[in-house]
């Protein structure tokens, strides 16, 4: 899994670097929680549990998290949902937006896609221009290392 091996990364200052997780967990027991609480525990007495959200929170560089939504027509915004494997409150972006922390380095992004569909055109379109404009960013604060943000 990306997150438990960016764990152990060493991650050079030369370079600038943009992650994407693509509907995934929060943590291995709370998916198995999410659909029998007995089953969440036992992930974690075997020492199956892989911790996507506590590996993500400590990722200081960019990342942007993809899932299912569904619109709240009475609230006029998106919610995590479940993307028909992953449960709505085992998913990682509904993890991060629960704690109601202030993010500089993340951005849920959600997706009409279920759990097994390729994004469509839309979808990849409005990520390149989210990715985009964080290496925008990552130039302005860095001029000098230009070519590592066009290199994708």
């Amino acid at each position: 899994m990306q997150a438990e091996a960016l764990a152990n990364h060493t991650f050079s200052d030369q370079k600038k670097y943009v992650f994407i997780k693509s509907r995934t967990f929060s943590s291995m027991s709370a998916l198995a929680a999410s659909y029998f609480k007995p089953l969440g525990l036992l992930v974690k007495l075997v020492g199956w549990d892989l911790e996507v959200a506590k590996n993500s929170a400590k990722l200081k560089q960019h990342e942007f998290i993809l899932q299912t939504t569904k619109k709240d027509k009475k609230e006029q915004k998106s919610t995590p949902t479940s993307d028909g494997l992953i449960s709505r409150t085992g998913s990682l972006a509904y993890k991060l937006l629960k704690e109601k922390k202030e993010w500089d380095n993340k951005m849920t992004c959600g997706v009409t896609e279920m759990h097994n569909e390729q994004l469509n055109m839309t979808t990849i379109e409005n990520l390149a221009t989210h990715v985009n404009k964080c290496f925008e960013k990552i130039i302005v604060e860095n001029k000098d290392q230009l070519m590592y943000a066009l290199v994708m």
